[in-house]
């Protein structure tokens, strides 16, 4: 099975592959279907971002900088 094979992955490996997996699923919107307490929540902290946008960086960057890792 695909999970036993992934096993021996190191944390990085495998929360690389679980984002590209939710990518994937994520690709068609309709398909995801959120609650109102999670849309709150992203529309809290999207509003969040907008007032301060300087913390963090993007989710690109950080996650190039964990592929580099690997």
């Amino acid at each position: 099975m695909i999970v036993d094979s992934m096993k021996d992955l190191s944390r990085a490996e495998k929360i690389l592959i679980l984002n590209d997996l939710w990518d994937d699923l994520a690709t068609d919107e309709a398909q995801v279907e959120l609650s109102e307490e999670n849309k709150r929540t992203l529309d809290e902290r999207w509003q969040l971002l907008h007032e301060d946008p300087g913390p963090g960086d993007p989710w690109k960057m950080v996650k190039d900088r964990i592929a580099e890792s690997l």
